[in-house]
Parts: C-alpha cells; sequence; structure tokens
C-alpha cells in the first residue's frame, strides 16, 4: 500500500510538470484590426508590431496592457487577460489527487506554463477622429459617467450580491459581463476614481468587439 501512494504522488508530480514540456514558456498572439498598419504598443509604450502581426509572449499570471494607435484615429487600450491554461489543470484533475505544492507543479506556475492569454487572437476596432462613431462613444461614456454617479450607492449594493437592476442595466451600456463589473464596484474608493475606473473598462471593451 505504501508503494502505490508513493506511485501515485510520483505519477502526479509528473503529471503536473507536463505543462511546461506540453506549452513551453511562451504563446503566441495575434492582432489584427479593421485598419491594417495599426501599431501595437505596450506598457512601456514600445511598439511591439503592427497589424496584421503576430508576437511571442512570455507566460506569466498577471494580464499584460497595451495600447493600438494609428494616425488619424482614436487609441485604443485593451489586456491580454490570464486564464488557467487548459492541459496544465487537465493533468491535475485526471490524476485524482490535488496536489498543488508538489515541485513540478510549483515549476509550471513559476514559469507561467500554468497559464494562457485569452483570447490568443485579438481583433482591435480602430475608430477614426470626429467621425461619427467617435462622437457615439464619447456620448456613450458621459451616459455611464452620469449613471453611475446617480446611481453609485445602490450599485455597490447590488455589487455586493452579484445581481441588480442597476447592475444589469450599467453592464448592458458598457456592454461587459455583468460578473466582472461587480467585483470592479466592489472594490472601488469612490464615486469619482471609480467613474474613470469603468471608463476604461468600457474603452477596452469597445476595442476588442467587432
Amino acid at each position: 500500500m505504501k508503494t502505490k501512494i508513493l506511485c501515485s504522488a510520483a505519477a502526479l508530480a509528473f503529471l503536473a510538470g507536463c505543462g511546461l514540456m506540453e506549452v513551453g514558456k511562451t504563446q503566441t498572439v495575434s492582432f489584427t484590426s479593421n485598419v491594417d498598419e495599426t501599431g501595437i504598443f505596450d506598457r512601456d509604450g514600445k511598439r511591439v508590431c503592427a497589424t496584421p502581426c503576430e508576437i511571442e509572449l512570455p507566460r506569466q499570471k498577471n494580464d499584460l496592457y497595451f495600447v493600438a494607435k494609428k494616425a488619424g484615429y482614436v487609441n485604443r487600450p485593451f489586456f491580454l487577460t490570464v486564464v488557467p491554461e487548459k492541459s496544465f489543470f487537465k493533468h491535475m484533475l485526471t490524476s485524482g489527487i490535488i496536489f498543488p505544492l508538489s515541485p513540478a507543479t510549483t515549476v509550471d506556475l513559476a514559469t507561467g506554463a500554468a497559464y494562457e492569454y485569452a483570447p490568443g487572437k485579438i481583433y482591435l476596432n480602430m475608430i477614426e477622429k470626429g467621425s461619427a462613431e467617435d462622437l457615439k462613444q464619447q456620448e456613450t461614456e458621459q451616459e455611464i459617467r452620469r449613471f453611475f454617479m446617480a446611481n453609485y450607492e445602490i450599485l455597490r449594493l447590488d455589487a455586493r450580491v452579484g445581481r441588480g437592476e442597476a447592475l444589469d442595466a450599467l453592464a448592458q451600456m458598457m456592454n461587459v459581463p455583468e460578473n466582472e463589473l461587480a467585483h470592479m464596484i466592489s472594490k472601488m474608493a469612490g464615486p469619482e476614481t471609480g467613474g474613470n475606473e469603468l471608463i476604461r473598462l468600457y474603452r477596452r471593451a469597445v476595442t476588442t468587439n467587432r
């Protein structure tokens, strides 16, 4: 019996460490847009490529921030969101045992093999400055801010339980998931800074919506 248990633990450690072997330390992410030669810039302002393009990114546990820029067009900020890498957690589940602190698992978590960016293909919707679409977005941003300021306390209550009429209305207005919006509102320090956070979230959402 003791031998069997030791073998199971060893097999689990091997399976949990398979993430690094299967997916590696990097991931290929592609960018396309409705306007070719749109520049993709990282958080430090460095241009990493121009659409359509692909880049190799190191896997890690933190989201990555980018801005899409093109002369004559509105800057479009967006995030590459980190999610659990499928094969890593598949090995953990199929093994029948959860053993998160095994050496192999620790390696995958430390190297980033346990995570992936989603989506791996990004479409960027660029809009011309001063266009009807640009003006419409500015109008929507003002509506979002007004609604948020007028219903701040109600939204805070809705966010605590994860649902409510005001929360649902704002989520539809911003075209973002209600649970994501509730999480953001629950963490806000106040209405002024919260309004700015909502506008940034809305801009990220419309950037990658076709």
